[in-house]
């Protein structure tokens, strides 16, 4: 069998009519998912505004809803640690990876992580 035999197949396999011509039907309502993700990332204290602005319209231009966003300084006051809390829909987690990346390649930026917390329905 050749790789368009089985194409065929398949393809006919697919558009075979259920029974009494009817497709089975999609639920009109689906409930969103969304995933809760923390973003953790290390600055300079004295850039902190700069992160925090960069962040915000990231995350509000992009993808999800803020649903937390913590900041507060580490050891002597040089370094600022910056806590984010997102809720994002499944379907858009590329555009969080997308932020996060962003935020890697910011000079002011020392460190950054960030992990998924929790499932909730949106």
């Amino acid at each position: 069998m050749t790789l368009f035999d089985l194409a065929s197949f398949v393809f006919h396999q697919i558009s075979i009519p259920t029974r009494d011509g009817l497709r089975p039907s999609v639920p009109a309502t689906i409930n969103p998912v969304a995933s809760l993700y923390h973003i953790h990332a290390a600055c300079r204290s004295e850039d902190i505004a700069h992160v925090e602005s960069l962040i915000r319209q990231s995350l509000s231009r992009d993808c999800g809803v803020i649903k937390g966003f913590h900041y507060g300084s580490r050891n002597d006051g040089a370094i600022a640690v910056v806590d984010v809390e997102v809720q994002c829909s499944d379907h858009k987690r590329n555009h969080l990876v997308n932020v996060v990346s962003r935020l890697g390649l910011e000079p002011a930026v020392r460190s950054v992580s960030w992990n998924s917390m929790s499932k909730q329905n949106a």
